[in-house]
């Protein structure tokens, strides 16, 4: 748990460090994570939570010019979120909601809704947060493996 820790302590923004985490507690791809929304959120009578991951987001040369392209899933998957996780997701909304307020004229429309976008608006760059992501995902599988193994 040291190294996942020394990982995460590069993480020097709060809301990367925020959105890195909730990709390991969900199990999930980082171009899943870039493509959640805030809609795909379901609370179930205010206590059982799951989320649907419905597109994914990925970054495409096309014409020698590189961008995010918005890829829908061809199978929905659900997926239960952890407490830690539903903490994150609350704490992000609230964030968004505060950046929206601070800077209505720049925030931008084209993501509305996306949980990973940076103060106005924009939707983070897959390959800006897979670094770590990479990291952190190698180093989490290796511990539980190393644990389950130790446990058998």
């Amino acid at each position: 748990m040291e190294v996942i820790e020394k990982i995460l302590g590069k993480l020097t923004r709060l809301r990367h460090l925020a959105i890195v985490k909730l990709g390991i507690l969900l199990g999930i791809s980082m171009e899943e994570l870039l493509g959640i929304k805030f809609g795909d959120v379901e609370w179930i009578n205010g206590k059982s939570k799951t989320i649907a991951i419905r597109r994914r987001v990925v970054y495409l040369g096309i014409d020698g010019k590189f961008d995010f392209h918005i890829v829908d899933e061809e199978e929905e998957k659900k997926i239960i979120i952890p407490k830690k996780a539903v903490d994150i997701v609350n704490w992000l909304k609230r964030n968004e909601q505060v950046n929206r307020a601070k800077s209505p004229r720049s925030y931008s429309a084209d993501y509305d809704g996306f949980i990973c976008v940076n103060k106005w608006g924009k939707l983070y760059a897959p390959c800006y947060l897979k670094r770590y992501y990479t990291l952190l995902a190698r180093r989490t599988w290796r511990e539980i493996n190393s644990f389950n193994h130790q446990r058998i």
